[in-house]
């Protein structure tokens, strides 16, 4: 049975676009196993952090909109956690009907 998540992401501001683009291949192909599917997603660029992570004070995030099994879920956790460029990451299950991706992220990048 597939739920509905939101998935942010923040990766260090000092990968390469290859780096960022092969941990964005990883989370695509990890959605995609029991049938899970990205109904929307959004970079939103890189910005200052608040507190310094890693020795880093800029970050890159990325938000999804996922459709995902549990398998799938525990998966994705697992492969965040054990990443070292992956800053920091929210998973927050969503109801029946996803929003769009909006506001609280539509700030002037930094």
């Amino acid at each position: 049975m597939l739920k509905n998540y939101e998935f942010l992401y923040t990766t260090s501001g000092t990968l390469s676009a290859d780096e960022f683009e092969k941990i964005k291949e990883k989370i695509d192909s990890i959605v995609a196993t029991d049938g899970g599917s990205i109904l929307e997603e959004k970079d939103l660029g890189t910005r200052t952090l608040l507190l310094k992570r890693n020795k880093t004070t800029r970050g890159t995030f990325r938000i999804y909109q996922l459709s995902l099994s549990v398998p799938a879920l525990n998966a994705l956790r697992n492969y965040v956690l054990v990443t070292e460029s992956i800053l920091s990451h929210y998973i927050v299950k969503g109801d029946s009907v996803v929003t769009p991706i909006m506001t609280p992220f539509e700030y002037k990048t930094a």
